[in-house]
């Protein structure tokens, strides 16, 4: 059936197939067949079983609430949901009934009831109550009679369909033949506060009881209060479906009962077996899905009203509706996430660009680790806030002993609802996880298989059928263990949304390939506009925020700022970030990279200036500054928000929710601080300015130093703001200079603010390629779905790239002679012989900004009122180009307008009174966006020749070049394809030294000669052995034609009959004997000895 989804979270697309799906049932008649007064629509048919069983005569005597007030209220809805979702399916399979979320008072109002979704109150112009005289539901159909709304061209039957939303007589009770609302105030909708209430309840009916709390309980009463709030036909029970707000409400109702349920409440041990009303029990039959038992009537049947007929249908009891799963039903806010982890022998590898206040430098593993733990901390805390639950599991995965090994981390359970002390937890990852270390080769095909299968999969034997599911997988290398990626379709997991990272330095036998981290995603099903699934880093901070931005996307929230800063001891950031209206809720992050708890204290203060929370409060939560009070909770409702934080090693993550607040106290700025070291008597406070919220995510230091900065100590590694030099440009400044004394070291700390919110902001980057010397445009949209508007008055933007080539540093044998990299070499690491990572630090420290750093301004133009394009030109070099974007703004909700036009007296509408008493709501985003350009190889340029090493041994080294002269870096996960006479012949790949690929090829064969020149074999009976075991020979005397593949690169191999011993600058015939001793890393090819001789070299 797919995932039920918050309404204020639709699409356009899914909210009018919604819509055209419920009209049309209103449109349908059920009994075509039926005298005209008997006839009845489908979405009547489902008023009068709402009807008919608020009272209904049971077998042996007595009137019974089938649905209501007892235990059968869960199962009895759940069961009544799914036969109306099922009727809307019947007219769009792509409709899921979605809920409305009363909790979010803003979208509700913005959103949910306004007249191209559920209609507005009653009354004219949707005020003061009674008939609603607009939108889809008015009597009228829109454009017609009174219905000031347009006619959608999707509406039933087109302008001779369906005439209006008319109320049938029989199914009236009293409310008239109009639908009725009569709002109450939105101040008055039910609060976070109260569902975090209800799904703390341990048992399903009292003591502590669930469904009570959840049917009318709270200081809202849940379900009844709501019921009343709308007030009208919602607010009798007789009549209330023929609101069709109805089932979007029962809707909500449905999924919180599903929350609870997955949270250890499963199964019939968590619902009355007796004691309760006939019907409500867990064996008891439901009327009306009673089959073909008697004895069932209504009290309240109406004359003429024809009710489906369900006598040859299975009998329906509570137990057989308490799995809603197993019933094809799920709630985006039930997500599903399996986390897959790198354990390969390259993870042994230090972190390229390690972090201030990482002490000591960490590997690879160690920080992936951390990062693991840091996605399970975020979820623990959405948990406590109730903002979703999410199941998920952790397993890492290799290749050793000639086969592929996935390891679950969490042995036993798997997976679970991920919680403070429950069995999938942080604390029990850290426990767990320290079992393990890395060995063996990538296999990244096997490792999506395998994660997708027993963790994203596997939770609930995968039901319901077609869900979104989430896979998060971090790796730092290539794929080196079969089975291939191209095994794979696209996408091979439909309904799997991945989120992939490659960690580490790109290309490289120990690199990031782009290509196949950016291939992963394409493995699943693309994510929403604006959701980044692709990332790649050399740091911790990009590993936090993959796997921050991963689970935010996966809760539905987006990104708002996530700044990094460098402090020293003392030293605490103050920095503010803006709310609207449209905003309901934030989730933020903040981690410090020393990952220790006692050094960091984090404050969120409201406009008001009240501290929604603060670490320095003992019990973590505190109130307005100076109170000194304390709360022991890690949530609470501080007057009048609801606060969700938990910190552990350095991380605080909170959930702010609205909680009903009043739009004066929530919308305005906010501001987030934080502490590292700090001294009460001495507080040093860094403001950050506009440049540090364009400092792309996961960029590289863009002063000073790049690998080399890992051969420093720890303790005297310095941030950028302390190292001397000029910015590139006015929006490089970042922090200030120093302004302490402290002998310690500076520490970074990474922070994230997500939000929930109407607004719409998403940054994407294309290139009509992915390689060096290809444009990227880069496209910024703004959209709102409550119908609001966002005048952008500021819009800057950075881009930061590499000004290198990586490859071209391996190449340049003179900086760093062959022989001096022999001590680069870990014969102990088969997986990762040679260490890229020290060669590169010691190659910058011989050549001082060999690396440089692309750091410049970007100009995007306006095309539309809500797109901005920019095109960045000159990308010569490989790698990540990383792009941050600030936009700053005037919010306008919908019916509001901006200043100037109330200067001119215009009216604003039904809501314009909001704007002018808050004033104008100011909006600010931090966007990111990235995109890797690898090296297309220029078949002129690239160049791959023959040396013989023995008789029967030769080996093709083969350099890929683009047009530009980028060199790349061999790839371990690109195997060459040598090609003998046309056929894919055998070759063994060989470790190097430099920019080359290498493959010998042993010949098979007795007495074999070369000729001196080495173009020909000159004696012997020789063959090669083809892949598919065919044996190809080798004819005498006639010129060798062999040739290369790497991935889809097909070069010709030349054979040089000169071969230079670049240690004795001697040359030989290639063919010799002589030739054939000189190690591969010293040879240099020439056509000539004129050649030879030029490059000081002697025969």
């Amino acid at each position: 059936m797919g995932v039920r989804k918050n309404a204020a979270r639709l699409t356009p697309t899914e909210r009018d197939n919604f819509l055209r799906a419920l009209l049309t049932l209103k449109h349908t008649i059920a009994n075509p067949g039926d005298p005209a007064a008997q006839q009845i629509s489908v979405y009547d048919q489902f008023v009068a079983l709402h009807l008919y069983t608020l009272s209904v005569n049971v077998p042996g005597g007595g009137a019974i609430n089938m649905g209501h007030q007892n235990s059968g209220f869960g199962p009895w809805h759940r069961y009544y949901l799914l036969r109306f979702e099922q009727s809307l399916q019947a007219v769009d399979p792509t409709v899921t009934l979605p809920y409305w979320d009363w909790t979010d008072h803003a979208a509700t109002e913005n959103i949910i009831f306004q007249d191209n979704f559920m209609g507005p109150n009653g009354g004219a112009g949707g005020v003061g109550g009674g008939t609603v005289r607009s939108g889809y539901f008015a009597f009228d159909r829109p454009g017609s009679g009174t219905n000031p709304t347009p006619l959608p061209a999707w509406w039933p039957g087109g302008p001779a369909g369906l005439p209006g939303w008319r109320v049938k007589t029989q199914l009236q009770q009293g409310h008239g033949n109009t639908l009725r609302r009569s709002f109450d105030a939105f101040t008055a909708l039910e609060t976070k506060a109260d569902v975090q209430t209800c799904l703390s309840r341990p048992n399903y009916e009292n003591p502590n009881g669930f469904r009570p709390f959840l049917e009318g309980g709270g200081v809202f009463q849940m379900h009844n209060g709501m019921h009343s709030w709308v007030g009208g036909n919602m607010g009798d029970p007789n009549s209330s479906p023929n609101d069709p707000i109805f089932f979007m409400h029962h809707c909500n109702i449905d999924r919180l009962w599903a929350m609870w349920q997955i949270d250890g409440h499963q199964g019939n041990a968590f619902y009355p077996a007796a004691g309760r009303p006939e019907g409500h029990n867990l064996n008891d039959p439901m009327w009306p899905w009673v089959g073909g038992l008697g004895g069932y009537s209504s009290n309240n049947a109406q004359t003429n009203i024809v009710l489906p007929d369900f006598t040859a249908e299975s009998i329906r009891h509570p137990a057989d509706v308490l799995d809603h799963r197993a019933l094809g039903v799920a709630h985006d806010t039930e997500v599903i996430l399996g986390i897959a982890l790198d354990q390969t022998g390259s993870m042994n590898g230090m972190t390229p660009d390690p972090m201030t206040g990482m002490a000591p430098n960490i590997t690879k593993w160690e920080a992936a680790k951390r990062g693991v733990a840091a996605l399970l901390h975020d979820c623990e805390t959405a948990y406590a806030a109730a903002e979703a639950y999410v199941v998920g599991g952790v397993e890492t995965f290799r290749s050793a002993g000639g086969g592929n090994t996935f390891t679950q981390i969490f042995p036993g359970a798997n997976f679970g609802v991920i919680k403070n002390g429950g069995a999938i937890s942080q604390s029990n990852f850290e426990t767990n996880i320290a079992a393990q270390s890395p060995a063996g080769g990538t296999p990244l095909a096997g490792a999506l298989t395998d994660t997708d299968i027993n963790l994203v999969r596997a939770p609930f034997v995968n039901l319901p059928a077609g869900e979104q599911r989430y896979l998060s997988i971090l790796t730092d290398g290539m794929a080196t263990a079969p089975p291939p990626l191209s095994s794979l379709g696209t996408p091979a997991f439909p309904d799997t949304v991945i989120f992939a990272m490659g960690f580490g330095i790109g290309g490289g036998w120990d690199g990031v390939d782009y290509a196949t981290i950016a291939d992963m995603a394409t493995k699943g099903k693309t994510a929403p506009l604006g959701v980044s699934q692709v990332y790649h880093g050399e740091n911790a901070g990009a590993i936090d925020k993959f796997y921050t931005n991963s689970i935010a996307a996966s809760l539905g929230y987006t990104p708002s700022v996530d700044p990094v800063f460098d402090l020293y001891p003392g030293e605490h950031v103050h920095f503010r970030f803006d709310v609207t209206s449209a905003e309901d809720a934030y989730m933020i992050t903040a981690q410090g990279f020393d990952f220790l708890d006692g050094n960091w204290d984090y404050c969120l203060m409201a406009p008001s200036g009240m501290h929604c929370a603060d670490t320095r409060m003992e019990g973590n939560m505190g109130v307005p500054a100076g109170s000194g009070h304390s709360h022991g909770s890690p949530t609470e409702t501080l007057a009048p928000f609801l606060v969700t934080m938990k910190q552990h090693q350095g991380r605080c993550t909170i959930f702010l929710n609205r909680n009903g607040a009043d739009t004066h106290d929530w919308v305005g700025r906010w501001h987030f601080m934080a502490y590292y070291k700090a001294d009460p008597a001495e507080p040093l406070m860094v403001m950050p300015s506009l440049s540090d919220f364009v400092l792309p995510a996961g960029a590289p230091p863009v002063r000073g130093a790049l690998y080399s900065r890992f051969s420093q100590k720890p303790t005297e590694r310095l941030p950028v703001r302390a190292i001397a030099g000029r910015p590139a440009h006015q929006l490089a400044t970042g922090l200030n200079g120093i302004s302490t004394n402290s002998p310690e070291p500076p520490c970074a700390v990474s922070i994230n603010i997500f939000k929930r919110t109407s607004r719409r902001a998403s940054l994407t980057a294309t290139a009509k390629a992915p390689f060096a010397g290809e444009d990227i445009i880069l496209t910024l949209q703004l959209s709102d779905a409550s119908g609001g508007r966002q005048d952008v008055h500021t819009l800057v933007a950075r881009l930061v790239a590499p000004n290198h080539a990586l490859g071209n540093a391996v190449a340049d044998l003179k900086t760093v002679p062959v022989k001096a990299r022999r001590q680069f070499i870990n014969r102990e690491n088969t997986e990762d012989p040679f260490d890229l990572l020290q060669y590169l630090a010691e190659y910058e420290r011989l050549k001082p900004g060999a690396f440089a750093i692309r750091d410049e301004e970007i100009e995007f133009k306006q095309k539309d009122d809500s797109t901005w394009i920019a095109r960045i030109k000159r990308n010569a070099f490989p790698g990540v180009y990383r792009i941050a974007l600030y936009v700053e703004g005037i919010y306008y909700s919908k019916g509001e307008k901006p200043e100037n036009d109330r200067k001119k007296g215009k009216e604003g509408g039904r809501h314009s009174h909001r704007c002018c008493e808050l004033g104008p709501q100011r909006f600010t985003e931090s966007l990111h966006t990235e995109i890797a350009l690898g090296i297309k190889p220029d078949e002129k340029q690239s160049r791959a020749e023959l040396h013989w090493t023995d008789p029967d041994k030769f080996v093709v080294s083969a350099t890929l070049i683009d047009a530009g002269g980028n060199i790349a870096l061999p790839t371990a996960g690109h195997v060459p394809v040598v090609r003998v006479g046309g056929k894919a012949i055998h070759a063994k790949t060989l470790s190097s030294l430099t920019a080359e690929y290498l493959m010998e090829v042993t010949l098979i064969g007795k007495n074999i000669e070369i000729a001196p020149g080495g173009q020909t074999v000159k004696s012997g009976d020789v063959v090669v052995e083809a892949v598919d075991g065919e044996r190809v020979p080798i004819k005498q005397n006639t010129n060798l034609s062999v040739g290369v593949e790497i991935s889809g690169n097909k070069l010709k191999v030349d054979i040089p009959e000169l071969i230079g011993d670049r240690e004795t600058r001697k040359v030989f015939p290639a063919g010799t004997q002589e030739a054939m001793k000189i190690a591969m890393e010293n040879r240099q090819s020439f056509a000539s000895t004129q050649e030879a001789k030029d490059s000081g070299f002697q025969l």
